[in-house]
């Protein structure tokens, strides 16, 4: 008993709220809706736990999941449990272990200390930066989808953050304060079903002349069955003739958005940047990377597509400075 109230009033505050939340999702299901769920979220956390007796897709996974009612757990325990799975949440830097002894050993060296690294790849990524002492500087995650943000002290909690979308997140030692949009999707989407590389897709976008512009954001093309097709509708009133003017409209609303986007967080933070660092896979495409510059009138620095690791050393080692 003494556990559960240790753990009840750990300070896990908004974990705390957690079972009522579910409580009332729970509650308008239907009453087979209502034990399906429990039953299947019962395996899903007994999985979690690595108990020996469940299995896994490859113990013959079959979609179904199998738990007799007399082995079940009652409700209340269920969302217990979902309440105590999750780990306290500690900060970057925070010493986490060792180097197991099995790689200790194929590195022949001494156990090396780990410690947490940012909370997931963009926060490392953008710990990756070698970010000037002397000029002000936004990072833009480039991949499938994008995030533009920068470096704070302090959350930005606003009417205007929420408006624009801009989230504020945890970072090593700051916040980034951010805005997810568009990446490289639509062009990825595009190329899919075309035998063009991305030197013959920037050869061709260089030889059109084609102007037009369409939001990147815009939901059509969150998941269209055909990308160019609604891309097209966007740009009905002069569609783009060939893939030339198609991937030209693209890289060009890209750009666009990304300027948007930096605008805002200046707004909103009351600064201007000097530099745009470029992390993620995007950083290697030289041609979007120089529209972005011309766009914002920022200075562009594509780092090594491997930020992420970049970062996670860079934690490592100034967690090793701190200690």
């Amino acid at each position: 008993m003494s556990t559960v109230f240790s753990t009840f009033f750990s300070g896990k505050i908004a974990l705390f709220f957690l079972p009522f939340f579910l409580a009332v999702f729970l509650v308008r299901l239907p009453a087979g809706g209502l034990l399906r769920f429990l039953l299947r979220l019962d395996l899903l956390l007994r999985a979690d736990i690595n108990d020996d007796h469940v299995g896994d897709r490859g113990d013959g996974y079959d979609g179904e999941y199998h738990i007799p009612l007399h082995e079940a757990m009652p409700p209340f325990l269920v969302l217990y449990r979902i309440y105590i799975i999750f780990p306290k949440i500690v900060n970057p830097c925070t010493a986490a272990g060792h180097l197991s002894d099995e790689i200790c050993k194929e590195l022949n060296c001494e156990p090396i200390p780990i410690f947490k690294c940012g909370s997931h790849d963009t926060a490392s990524a953008v710990a990756a930066v070698p970010a000037p002492e002397d000029a002000e500087w936004a990072y833009l995650s480039a991949g499938t989808w994008a995030l533009l943000g920068a470096e704070i002290d302090n959350p930005v909690i606003t009417e205007a953050s929420e408006k624009e979308n801009i989230t504020n997140e945890g970072g090593v030692g700051y916040i980034r304060y951010l805005k997810n949009i568009m990446g490289m999707w639509i062009n990825n989407q595009c190329m899919k079903n075309k035998t063009l590389s991305f030197g013959d897709i920037e050869r061709l976008v260089r030889a059109s002349t084609y102007n037009e512009v369409f939001d990147v954001n815009d939901q059509s093309l969150n998941a269209p069955e055909d990308m160019e097709l609604a891309i097209k509708e966007l740009l009905k009133h002069n569609p783009p003739k060939d893939d030339g003017d198609l991937f030209r409209s693209i890289y060009r609303s890209l750009a666009t958005s990304y300027k948007i986007a930096s605008e805002q967080l200046e707004d909103n933070l009351d600064k201007k940047f000097n530099y745009i660092y470029i992390v993620g896979g995007g950083a290697k495409n030289k041609y979007l990377n120089n529209l972005v510059e011309v766009y914002t009138h920022k200075k562009v620095v594509a780092l090594p597509i491997e930020a992420t690791s970049i970062g996670n050393i860079k934690i490592q080692i100034k967690a090793m400075q701190l200690t």
